[in-house]
């Protein structure tokens, strides 16, 4: 026992010659890992990744017919709004001024958001917001539970937030050229339809007016259409040369048990400024179902 205390004394004198002879001693305990202060601690296991971040959700789709029918200050609103392809127009009975109008322009959608700029133009005899007949208008809105939420800034005035739900007749019909195809009283004037969606008319004055229909979504009451009122044949008219695009449905006339065909459209005249058109069109055919 004395013996071997006497050699672990001797042995950090012993580690110290050896190294500076130029050998080596080597530990058969060298430690994993060292703590402050020479403790030893076991290998730690490396932490999970951080999951991947939630896709972004899908852009709405807004497109379809939907119903506005809320009260802005005490006023009834009853509006039905068009969306489609980057365009929108609403036909109101009653607007939030409480005259009938027609409201035409773009929109996009940025992530949730909806938005859109365009012009409003007064069909009665009412007091717009600027005084003339005719003001811009911009809108933002999202879609929540199935209802389409618009709020508008019309004529430079903010209106509160309006309601618009999906209109039944999105879904009533579904939509094809053939449906279309025919002779339909334009106001007295016949527009006819070809199988390939273009159509023709000729007014009494000689105005003659082009233009083509398409289909968006055959699932769905909801077509594009095109109208040009020619520079030459219509020179009397405001509308000579202006090249519209907007949107048209179908729609039951319970007088006569066929259909309506509502169209409307926008164009920018030759001033630049942007200009919206509204017409009904009623079968000369009894048109197909469907």
């Amino acid at each position: 026992m004395g013996n071997n205390n006497y050699m672990k004394a001797l042995l950090p004198l012993m580690i110290t010659l050896l190294s500076g002879c130029g050998v080596v001693v080597v530990s058969t305990n060298t430690p994993q890992s060292l703590q402050p202060g020479g403790g030893v601690s076991p290998t730690q296991p490396t932490p999970p990744a951080p999951p991947p971040p939630a896709p972004p959700l899908p852009p709405p789709n807004v497109a379809g017919i939907w119903d506005v029918n809320d009260t802005v200050n005490g006023q009834p609103v009853s509006e039905v709004a068009l969306i489609a392809g980057g365009m929108y127009f609403s036909l109101a009975a009653a607007d939030q001024n409480g005259c009938s109008s027609l409201s035409g322009g773009a929109y996009t959608i940025d992530g949730q958001t909806f938005n859109g700029t365009g012009v409003t133009e007064m069909l009665s005899a009412c007091t717009p917001p600027s005084g003339l007949g005719y003001y811009p208008w911009t809108l933002s809105g999202y879609v929540t539970n199935g209802a389409l939420n618009l709020t508008f800034t019309a004529g430079g005035s903010p209106v509160p937030t309006l309601g618009a739900t999906p209109d039944p007749l999105y879904n009533l019909y579904t939509s094809s050229i053939a449906t279309l195809v025919g002779n339909w009283n334009d106001g007295g004037n016949v527009l006819s339809v070809n199988s390939d969606g273009t159509y023709f008319e000729q007014q009494g004055n000689g105005c003659t007016i082009t233009g083509a229909y398409t289909v968006i979504d055959p699932a769905h009451n909801l077509y594009g259409v095109s109208v040009l009122f020619d520079a030459a044949t219509c020179s009397t008219s405001s509308l000579a040369g202006i090249q519209f695009t907007g949107l048209a449905y179908l729609t039951p006339n319970s007088s006569s048990g066929w259909y309506h065909l509502l169209e409307d459209v926008s164009g920018v005249n030759a001033s630049g400024a942007l200009v919206v058109e509204f017409d009904s069109l009623t079968p000369y055919f009894t048109p197909p179902t469907g």
